[in-house]
């Protein structure tokens, strides 16, 4: 089936669409100076925002590699890794911080 035949644009069309062209590229001149840079920092502030999001990778082991935004449970706390490392214990070294302290242990229960 052959495609219908494409509606021939009036002057007066054509001449409005040159024209919000233009008028385009007179804004983007003007403000692109001031609007463009500032885009740019914002596109760059999400991408840093959203590859930091917290994980949480498991219970710390010795040796395991951690990365900043890693979460982990050691000794019944939650930590959160504010530096890379790979031999750092939570708790003494400052590229860990406590999130979520450890409870107290229960009573066990006689039922």
């Amino acid at each position: 089936m052959a495609d219908p035949p494409m509606k021939a644009k009036s002057p007066r069309k054509l001449a409005w669409e040159r024209n919000d062209e233009a008028v385009v590229h007179a804004v983007a001149d003007v403000l692109g100076d001031e609007v463009f840079p500032q885009l740019e920092a914002l596109r760059k502030r999400v991408e840093q925002l959203e590859a930091t999001h917290m994980k949480y990778v498991g219970v710390w082991k010795q040796g395991t590699p951690y990365r900043e935004g890693n979460f982990v449970t050691y000794k019944g706390a939650m930590w959160a890794c504010r530096a890379d490392n790979e031999s750092a214990t939570p708790g003494k070294s400052p590229a860990w911080q406590l999130a979520v302290k450890s409870g107290r242990d229960g009573k066990d229960s006689s039922r």
